[in-house]
């Protein structure tokens, strides 16, 4: 089989289309090798969560679709109203209002409803699937009560059967979980704790708190790039020190439910308080007393934790 397919593309100059390699990395890793190596007009596209790791590789990442990033890109300007042809400039938007539009053909992008499109494409960070999903709640529920459901997005994002996709493609919470299912042990447990970061988090702050149960200290940077090189934790390392990695929005819910499922929710959240809470003791010598009161406020918001009422502050 192999000889036959190298000697029909040999002769050709072609671009090779390997869509959602990630199941079959080390397959379509082999195959492209082959193929590239008795074909030198051969180029070869392929889609997946992590690279296929081949020499010559360029790695193309897909963020989430455009959404504005502040209200100011797309308030008219001296008004207090969004500019609704501007808003049809995101790619987000444009998908959501669409797909509604296809389901609800009198659904239309209003100044009332606006706001909650872009709150929705915002909180979902853009992501296809989920915005298809979320729109098609709109033979329901209006967008402002779509977006006050997001808190429990992976329930509400589903659709049921939908005819020519894949199972894991019927819900957002099976899209997920089928990627989830790829990792290994070792980084479903990283993945798990890594969501008690509310806002991102620099390695040292991971690796204070993440270790144990099954992962060394030692293996810490290894599991981040793991998970990193596989889509599922953003790197944020260019003109910032130090670095930042972070979950979107939707993975980090899906990853903290499965760490209460693990029994090691309340754990985490206590390391967590009680690592930003002894760098805030630290930094009490050169803050004035207001300034020490909004940062332990801060830190006990931020952590979503009481602190332990033995410990003096």
């Amino acid at each position: 089989m192999m000889e036959s397919l190298i000697n029909f593309v040999r002769p050709k100059r072609m671009l090779l289309v390997l869509d959602n390699c990630e199941h079959l990395n080390e397959a379509c890793a082999q195959v492209s090798r082959q193929l590239l190596a008795k074909a030198p007009e051969l180029r070869i596209l392929a889609t997946s969560r992590e690279a296929l790791a081949m020499e010559g590789e360029t790695i193309y990442p897909i963020s989430g679709l455009a959404w504005p990033s502040s209200s100011r890109e797309v308030v008219r300007e001296g008004q207090n109203s969004f500019d609704l042809q501007a808003l049809m400039g995101f790619d987000a938007v444009r998908l959501f209002v669409e797909r509604a539009r296809s389901i609800t053909p009198q659904f239309s992008l209003i100044l009332e409803n606006a706001p909650a499109i872009v709150e929705i494409c915002r909180r979902l960070d853009g992501l296809p699937l989920a915005l298809e999903l979320a729109s098609a709640r709109v033979n329901v529920l209006t967008v402002q009560e779509i977006a006050g459901r997001l808190n429990d997005r992976l329930n509400l994002l589903t659709s049921g059967e939908r005819r020519g996709f894949e199972p894991r493609h019927h819900t957002l919470r099976a899209a997920i979980d089928w990627s989830y299912a790829l990792l290994s042990a070792q980084e479903q447990t990283l993945l798990c704790r890594l969501a008690v970061f509310a806002a991102g988090c620099s390695f040292d702050s991971a690796e204070a708190i993440c270790p144990g149960g099954g992962i060394l200290p030692g293996q810490m940077l290894d599991l981040l790039s793991s998970l990193v090189d596989k889509s599922l934790v953003v790197a944020e390392t260019t003109g910032k020190a130090p670095a930042r990695d972070r979950l979107l929005e939707t993975i980090r819910e899906f990853a903290l439910e499965k760490l209460k499922e693990t029994g090691e929710l309340t754990l985490m959240r206590d390391r967590h308080l009680d690592l930003f809470l002894a760098r805030a003791e630290e930094a009490m010598p050169i803050l004035s007393p207001i300034g020490a009161f909004l940062l332990f406020r801060y830190v006990l918001t931020f952590t979503g934790r009481n602190r332990d009422p033995a410990r003096k502050v």
